[in-house]
């Protein structure tokens, strides 16, 4: 076997070697007595700033001769196309953002191939299952003289759903733990299931919390009142990891934010903390702004959306005249009360109000006319 240590007159080799990369076997030969008699070799190339397979070799009659070359590579280093000595072309595309293989495909070039799909949709994780099959039965639709099979995948748990080249698709089904639960045929018969008894294995449930300031946030998590191994916190659906600094985690961006723990070699629930939220209003506020309460009153309430904890409300009642209205309002809970106690007939005043929750406040004004002659 032949490192590349042991092949530096190749300039690859000696970029390998000057990269600390020394454990790929380039060259295996097999000998009986001094006769060489079977050996392969790895023809290598640079793309991408990747030092990557260009072709196969194998030893016949004295000489290496190639065998199947490898033609094309995406950003990743994965292999999109192949071809070997009888011409026939391999292609697979790759989805989730070029992590995952959703096709594999014999008897077609891949250019070819993506010509017949929407590769971005593919490479889209908000893409739905159903959409993701559509696009991937287009590909296969669009290449009748090849055969084509497609996977489809919930990311960080396992292929939900593959279809092999008769079109047949089975289908895996995964319980909480990630763990698969079940297998189904084309036509939803169960073709398998598994059940795991796993001992003093809790429901694990994260409590997040935040204090502090939208830009100057530091958010908690706890976990059924237990301290464990590790947390682990993302800036996506515990997929983009950002560290494992413990239970919290301190931000400066209004984002929402993704935590998860393990506890006795089992991980938790992805939850979320949701860094923004808004709030509505009932009555909704007219397009001109114009009310009527006719010698009475009229009540203002606000309904906050999203965020988590326990709301505190802070209002401010700014008129054009307070001496006909009379009154200003503060600290008024998730709703006011305007009461008439003027005698004009008609009123101008803005209300500004601030809802906060953990690292969050939200401010806005709203400019209102009442009429208050009726």
């Amino acid at each position: 076997m032949y490192y590349p240590t042991d092949l530096v007159s190749d300039p690859i080799c000696q970029q390998m070697v000057g990269l600390n990369i020394l454990s790929p076997v380039i060259k295996e030969e097999t000998f009986r007595n001094s006769v060489q008699l079977s050996g392969t070799n790895t023809v290598l190339r640079t793309e991408n700033n990747m030092i990557l397979p260009s072709s196969a070799q194998i030893w016949e009659n004295g000489v290496y001769v190639t065998k199947q070359w490898y033609d094309k590579y995406d950003f990743r280093g994965n292999l999109l196309e192949s071809h070997g000595i009888d011409g026939v072309h391999n292609c697979t595309v790759y989805g989730y953002n070029q992590t995952l293989p959703v096709a594999n495909i014999a008897n077609a070039n891949y250019a070819t191939v993506v010509s017949n799909t929407d590769t971005s949709a593919l490479n889209n994780m908000a893409t739905s299952d159903a959409d993701m099959k559509i696009k991937l039965d287009q590909i296969r639709n669009g290449l009748p003289s090849a055969m084509v099979a497609t996977s489809i995948y919930k990311p960080l748990v396992g292929v939900t759903s593959v279809t092999g080249a008769n079109g047949k698709t089975i289908h895996n089904a995964y319980d909480n733990w990630g763990k698969l639960s079940q297998v189904t045929d084309q036509n939803n018969y169960l073709v398998k299931q598994n059940e795991y008894h796993i001992a003093d294995n809790p429901t694990y449930s994260i409590i997040i919390t935040g204090s502090g300031t939208t830009n100057n946030c530091q958010l908690t998590a706890s976990i059924n009142g237990i301290t464990p191994e590790r947390w682990e916190w993302f800036d996506d659906y515990c997929g983009g990891h950002i560290a494992s600094n413990g239970s919290t985690w301190a931000t400066t961006s209004p984002q929402t934010y993704f935590v998860r723990a393990v506890v006795n070699g089992y991980v938790s629930e992805c939850k979320s903390y949701l860094g923004t939220f808004s709030i509505s209003s009932v009555p909704a506020i007219p397009s001109d702004n114009y009310f009527t309460i006719a010698g009475s009153s009229f009540t203002l309430k606000l309904i906050p959306t999203g965020g988590t904890g326990t709301y505190t409300y802070n209002w401010t009642v700014t008129e054009e005249n307070s001496n006909d209205f009379g009154q200003t309002i503060t600290d008024g809970g998730s709703a006011i009360t305007i009461t008439n106690s003027s005698t004009s007939p008609y009123e101008y005043f803005d209300i500004t109000y601030s809802i906060s929750s953990g690292c969050e406040t939200i401010t806005n004004t709203i400019g209102l006319l009442f009429d208050i002659s009726k």
